[in-house]
């Protein structure tokens, strides 16, 4: 029999059945169960189950710069936890199924897709590239911080700022006392790290300083037993370029609408 369930109504049950997914492929679940553990009080779940399994699930994450909404598989009901009045980004997993959400939500307002790369790197692919020009990022750095981030286009409050310095582990390069690159984690996972929020101000490109920041944060990852994953847009040669001198490989595409 199928069922749609909610956050409020999880049970010891499909708790197995989240970390059962989880353990089986930890690269398309970390979300769920990051958000799970950690997030509680920034999401909004549905689980499709049928008889004890999960066949999908619609989850969404109030941040920042709005709503992020991932689906594995495909449910109707994944309306009810999307914000179509404010800024919203879906994550569709399965490729096959990008028509029938977008069939979905295109009637809500005009949607935009992009294409994205899960690369991931391990002990055994990691190749490191100028660390020595990576520092980590404190609190401290919060000026100078806010003054990159208002340089890659977005304007945060210094709570905003503090709460990424605090909760992300971010490294920098400096030049002359500017923080001209930076690169971070978003979450932490015994099995993933998810790398990302990599970016250095056009005056400094090509001198190998985004080499730098994602070797320092992928070495710390991988030295605490996990695999570092990213994403980089499909496009984007040169991203992708560094990451694969970093022994980043290519191991799925996901599409990410913009509503």
């Amino acid at each position: 029999m199928r069922e749609v369930i909610g956050l409020e109504d999880l049970n010891y049950q499909l708790w197995r059945a989240i970390v059962s997914l989880y353990r089986e492929d930890p690269l398309s679940h970390f979300y769920l169960l990051y958000d799970l553990l950690y997030e509680l009080d920034r999401i909004a779940l549905l689980l499709e189950v049928w008889g004890g399994v999960i066949a999908s699930y619609a989850l969404s994450w109030r941040g920042w710069q709005g709503l992020g909404v991932h689906l594995w598989g495909f449910m109707e009901e994944a309306v009810r936890i999307m914000d179509f009045d404010g800024r919203m980004t879906i994550h569709v997993y399965l490729p096959h199924q990008l028509e029938q959400v977008l069939q979905l939500v295109e009637s809500h307002g005009k949607a935009k897709v992009k294409r994205f790369i899960d690369m991931v790197a391990d002990e055994e692919s990691f190749n490191p590239c100028n660390m020595e020009l990576a520092s980590p990022l404190r609190e401290k750095h919060l000026s100078v911080f806010m003054e990159i981030k208002r340089e890659q286009g977005r304007i945060l409050s210094s709570a905003a700022a503090r709460h990424m310095l605090l909760n992300s582990k971010y490294y920098g390069v400096f030049v002359d006392g500017r923080l001209v690159s930076i690169a971070c984690c978003y979450i932490r996972l015994p099995e993933v790290w998810l790398i990302g929020d990599v970016y250095t101000h056009p005056d400094y490109r090509g001198r190998g300083f985004a080499k730098a920041v994602v070797s320092a944060v992928t070495r710390d990852a991988i030295q605490s037993g996990a695999r570092a994953l990213l994403h980089v847009e499909e496009g984007n040669k040169p991203a992708i370029s560094v990451y694969r001198s970093l022994g980043y490989r290519p191991v799925k595409v996901l599409s990410l609408i913009h509503i």
